[in-house]
């Protein structure tokens, strides 16, 4: 919204409305319940963010095209909706594809999916660092940061925590380890 800028002295801001016409409107609409399925699809990969404002991208081109097509008497019509709205799915879908090929098979998803399967199957009890690093020799290769920047992930996509429990051996010693939520009893 640029009608609060200042465009000089003595000139008047000049707020233009530009209308949407019903057909048009469908059309947002109809984009819109596809944006939601398809946020719903992506987020079992935790690609849902990258569909979250195509709308609102698709409503604003959507209002350039109107204005340059007709300045003075613009209005968002079909012609201006549906290609807007074909320009964003397009690029967007590009986007996301790209996001899943050069991010998912990256070395640090190779890492995080190791650490989560060590993990599983560790069970209820989890893993310590240590007890990691001596069951794989991919993660004792890991320098500190590298070993963080993977445990800060999984903590914030609330897929591991990490417990203290007391040691069986010895009561009044605790053993840190780091489990799957999902096991967590």
């Amino acid at each position: 919204n640029l009608s609060s800028i200042e465009l000089g002295q003595g000139t008047e801001n000049i707020v233009k409305v530009v209308e949407i016409d019903e057909t048009a409107r469908k059309i947002f609409k109809e984009y819109e319940r596809y944006c939601i399925s398809s946020i719903n699809l992506l987020d079992a990969e935790g690609l849902a963010e990258m569909q979250g404002r195509s709308l609102e991208k698709a409503m604003r081109i959507a209002l350039l095209v109107a204005v340059s097509i007709d300045p003075i008497s613009s209005v968002i019509n079909e012609l201006s909706a549906s290609w807007a709205v074909d320009y964003v799915k397009y690029y967007t879908e590009q986007t996301i594809e790209a996001v899943r090929k050069n991010l998912h098979n990256s070395k640090f998803a190779e890492q995080r999916a190791l650490v989560l399967a060590m993990l599983k199957r560790a069970g209820k009890f989890g893993l310590t660092e240590r007890e990691m690093a001596r069951k794989s020799r991919v993660f004792a290769g890991l320098d500190n940061k590298s070993r963080e920047m993977i445990f800060k992930t999984l903590v914030s996509e609330q897929e591991i925590a990490l417990t203290e429990r007391a040691v069986y051996s010895n009561a009044a010693k605790t053993r840190a380890a780091w489990v799957l939520i999902k096991n967590e009893d």
